[in-house]
């Protein structure tokens, strides 16, 4: 019998007629001499002498017999002709007129409809002994077809779950305008792979909670190096490369099975943690055991990184680990407090950067990325974080609190290489409500603060200055004593009642009572 016919093998749409194989079967209890059998109708063939088909055997006839040289059969080459890809009958008859086998074939229903772009040729279902009848037909599963084997799918391998975005609110839509979340498949292989009939989940106890259908190869086709992205969004209705389920976004699995329901393999399985909206999960590099998040997703691609910037110019500046009663938070509260000051020439938003009291765990809490307007810190400029264990109180809200007794102190960023510890002060035993830190900021050198400056620039300690007065005032200006620019605004008078110059740089004014450290009187002007 005639168990599979490739009329019109396809590749990336265009057709290669080299690949046109007839392939033929002996089901039944004897060895058949096919020996001066030769097709009537179709292509142009006589076997040689001697040639034969064993019980339970294939042998394929060809168009171009090298083209099949990897198959365990033995391959024939026709003399001419090319089967029709319209349809057409096939005939293998002998000299005396005795008929071996008969098909006609068609390229439209009740024939299988073939594909368009890949290689699938028209097999015999599996179990089916009547080859003519055309219901018992259907493409077969595996690109290229089974020559010279049973017509069964071939089991997949060496594909990867190499990226998917489980959070996708406007990186790219479905094609439909649906802004849904994705799976991509690599194919590792040096073979085109068909995920027809394949069982994707994000269930552990039911990996086979959906089989991807067999309405159309052409779609679920991942050629070797390719990829296949499939719709995670619980709507399988929309077309072939849905799926009947969706990813959570605060963590979760994907399974990759093939095989029956009865008898699974599983080819791949990811787990994962909450996911960012519009950043992708994946293998870099593609199908590799390493996974990174792709802030440039990239679907259908190959995964690709871009540059990597390590953080440096940050320093640990100033900070109390023993508080009292000085500086309270937006909440009225005291606490420990580190201070961070800014050493580059541009602003950086610290989102995604991590600060910790344990040198064994620097991931203890990770810088929010919610508001940037609040974890950006400015060029030469200063960012306090309240150092409470009480990171519900808001982005500038350590999840630690200091020891007083001495420890280490680390602001550090998750690189792809490891840690990059951007910073990293140790110190002993600390006094209440005195600060330790950097003087100059940035600097190597360190000194205790009898008055912490947290958000401005270290000062050291200066002799107590006393008989300074807030002596006269205008709240609200007029038109009178402009400044040296011509303007008018409101204006505060000092008065020095010692019996010799004070200076004022380096002291503080404000007209907040829990912030006496706003304004800085310059130093460098004298």
């Amino acid at each position: 019998m005639i168990t599979e016919i490739s009329y019109k093998p396809l590749v990336n749409g265009v057709e290669d007629e080299s690949l046109e194989f007839i392939e033929i079967y002996n089901g039944g209890t004897a060895t058949m001499d096919l020996e001066d059998f030769w097709f009537t109708a179709g292509i142009s063939f006589t076997f040689p002498d001697h040639s034969r088909i064993n019980v339970g055997e294939h042998i394929i006839v060809a168009k171009d017999a090298s083209a099949f040289d990897h198959i365990d059969a033995d391959v024939y080459q026709w003399s001419s002709g090319s089967l029709h890809n319209q349809g057409e009958t096939i005939t293998l008859a002998n000299f005396q007129g005795l008929t071996a086998l008969n098909l006609v074939y068609e390229a439209f229903d009740p024939w299988p409809e073939p594909a368009v772009i890949h290689n699938y040729p028209i097999e015999l279902k599996p179990g089916a002994t009547v080859y003519q009848n055309p219901v018992n037909r259907q493409l077969s599963r595996t690109y290229g077809g089974t020559p010279g084997a049973p017509n069964n799918p071939t089991l997949l391998d060496d594909l990867y779950i190499n990226e998917f975005m489980a959070k996708n609110e406007n990186f790219i839509t479905d094609g439909l305008g649906h802004y849904e979340d994705y799976i991509e498949i690599f194919n590792d292989s040096d073979k085109p792979q068909n995920l027809a009939g394949a069982w994707f989940s994000n269930d552990p106890d039911h990996p086979d909670f959906y089989q991807l259908p067999e309405s159309d190869y052409d779609l679920t086709t991942i050629l070797p190096g390719g990829f296949l992205v499939l719709w995670a969004d619980d709507k399988p209705e929309r077309g072939t490369l849905h799926l009947d389920f969706r990813l959570p976004s605060q963590g979760g699995e994907i399974f990759l099975s093939t095989g029956t329901e009865d008898d699974l393999e599983e080819l791949d399985h990811v787990e994962y943690t909450a996911q960012t909206p519009d950043i992708s999960y994946g293998r870099y590099p593609d199908g590799s055991s390493h996974f990174e998040f792709f802030t440039s997703p990239s679907p259908g691609e190959p995964n690709t990184l871009e540059p990597e910037v390590i953080i440096e110019d940050l320093y640990i500046n100033e900070f109390v680990a023993k508080f009292g009663t000085l500086f309270p938070d937006e909440h009225g509260n005291f606490s420990d407090w580190i201070e961070i000051y800014n050493g580059g020439d541009e602003a950086l938003d610290l989102a995604g950067l991590y600060l910790s009291d344990d040198v064994d765990h620097l991931d203890l809490y990770q810088i929010p990325d919610t508001d940037e307007t609040e974890t950006t810190i400015p060029a030469k400029g200063f960012l306090v974080f309240r150092a409470d264990g009480s990171p519900d109180l808001g982005e500038l809200h350590a999840d630690f609190e200091l020891s007083s007794q001495g420890e280490t102190i680390t602001i550090a960023q998750k690189t792809r290489e490891g840690w990059n510890k951007i910073d990293q002060v140790s110190y002993e035993r600390q006094t209440e409500d005195v600060s330790y830190g950097r003087y100059p900021d940035g600097s190597e050198h360190f000194e205790f603060f009898d008055n912490p400056t947290p958000g401005v620039s270290n000062a050291l300690s200066v002799d107590k200055v006393e008989n300074l007065y807030i002596n006269e005032f205008v709240a609200a200006y007029g038109n009178q004593f402009p400044d040296e620019h011509g303007n008018f605004s409101d204006w505060i008078e000092i008065y020095n009642d010692n019996n010799e110059e004070v200076d004022l740089g380096g002291l503080y004014i404000t007209d907040v009572i829990d912030n006496p450290y706003k304004c800085q009187f310059p130093k460098d002007h004298p």
